[in-house]
């Protein structure tokens, strides 16, 4: 765990240095903004306004500078419909996934169509409700405004979070809600994920001890992550293995639309689980307890299994805190630091 830890230290290291140049370049092309600025003004009388002025560019340049834009993305609008899809490889109530390739990338393209269960129940609905037994062109495309507002909100969450745990969005393309098209240069709301493969929980069990060790610590570091996001605790409320995929070693969440931060409401103490407090009518500290009671019922048990843990003094008090909601995501990672790299 150290060495990973000297890893991360170094790899911060080299991304705050080059943060620092780029700062610094657009600090310089800032200040040469504002030199042009000077010449704007020839009398005495205009010389406040274009103080003013300069001091807005410089006061606003970090905020312009830091703002997402999507030539972050390496795809967009522009060369998505170039995407080559050759099948579909994942699906959900609202949207599918399909495998993509763009000069030979292998790339996940996600969107909503006609296939997925909650435009087949809409459409169908509107049928049985049409005088003439079809949903009429207007109300198919309505049907797809409800999925297609989900991605949206997946990538709107995606532009304010980053983590290794999450499936990287390499890019997207919104041109309407209701698009019922099915080609890509159509298609109102288009998203582009990195390749990951699919894999089986128990599988996790076989890994050697040390990779074991390590994807526990960083599913804790993602759970602190969660827990103390700059949007609040977020919960993640639609938990299926099949929304974990497998990527460099790294398990990644891929579904992220049913991402929230309302933590469950209650009327007094006895109605939150975990024996938490109920303050201000909501069960605080909920959205975490429940992040941890899931992944430690699908990962930490099989990550930290070993048929000799009993042994192991510290490994058995890890796993009798998980079982007991005893412990918080930091506390997890210190714990998950401690351990020795070697087998149990």
């Amino acid at each position: 765990m150290k060495s990973q830890y000297n890893w991360k230290m170094a790899s911060f290291l080299i991304l705050f240095t080059l943060l620092l140049g780029h700062i610094v370049i657009n600090f310089a092309s800032y200040n040469d903004d504002c030199s042009k600025v000077d010449g704007l003004y020839d009398s005495v009388e205009d010389y406040t306004p274009k103080i003013e002025k300069k001091q807005s560019i410089l006061k606003h340049a970090n905020d312009i500078e830091s703002f997402p834009t999507i030539s972050r993305y390496k795809f967009n609008c522009s060369n998505i419909p170039k995407i080559r899809i050759e099948r579909k490889i994942g699906h959900g109530v609202t949207k599918q996934v399909f495998l993509g390739s763009y000069l030979e990338e292998k790339i996940a393209v996600k969107m909503v169509t006609r296939n997925v269960k909650d435009v087949k129940t809409c459409v169908k609905k509107a049928a049985l409700n049409s005088p003439n037994g079809a949903a009429s062109h207007s109300e198919r495309h309505r049907c797809f405004s409800f999925p297609n507002m989900k991605l949206m909100k997946e990538i709107l969450l995606l532009q304010q979070l980053s983590h290794k745990n999450l499936l990287k969005l390499v890019g997207y393309c919104v041109k309407g809600e209701e698009t019922e098209a099915t080609s890509l240069s159509e298609h109102g709301v288009v998203a582009v994920y990195e390749y990951a493969l699919r894999f089986y929980i128990s599988t996790i069990r076989n890994w050697p001890w040390k990779l074991r060790l390590t994807t526990a610590y960083s599913l804790a570091d993602f759970l602190d992550y969660l827990q103390n996001s700059a949007m609040g605790s977020l919960r993640i409320s639609d938990f299926k293995d099949s929304h974990f995929l497998l990527k460099d070693s790294h398990i990644k969440l891929t579904d992220l639309d049913d991402f929230t931060v309302d933590e469950p409401a209650c009327n007094d103490d006895g109605e939150c689980d975990y024996n938490i407090n109920c303050l201000g009518s909501r069960c605080i500290g909920s959205n975490a307890k429940t992040n941890m009671k899931r992944f430690n019922d699908m990962f930490f048990k099989n990550l930290l299994f070993h048929k000799n843990s009993k042994t192991n003094k510290s490994l058995t008090n890890i796993l009798q805190k998980l079982d007991q909601f005893e412990i918080e995501a930091k506390s997890l990672k210190k714990l998950l630091f401690q351990l020795d790299d070697s087998p149990v």
